[in-house]
């Protein structure tokens, strides 16, 4: 009986030999392609923070442009009142 069961075992195991391979090789594929995604998700991560900082310095809170770079500057030294002084 061990004569018929050695080379059932030897079979099974070149069986599970080569699907070790197969899996090893398909697990590197995967690693592979988990670290592209990720560096494209941190890519669009960075992409998206800087559309979002560049939306607020073009339409901050105030009005619609950031008045320390410019605008109203009537309460400055010399700026009249419309005319009006006391």
């Amino acid at each position: 009986m061990d004569v018929v069961i050695m080379p059932m075992m030897k079979a099974e195991l070149e069986k599970m030999q080569e699907e070790r391979k197969c899996m090893e090789a398909w697990l590197i594929s995967a690693e592979s392609a988990l670290k592209e995604k990720k560096r494209m998700l941190s890519e669009y991560k960075a992409m998206a923070k800087l559309a979002l900082d560049l939306q607020v310095e073009i339409s901050p809170a105030d009005g619609g442009y950031d008045s320390s770079s410019g605008g109203d500057h009537s309460g400055e030294a010399g700026a009249t009142d419309g005319g009006h002084s006391q």
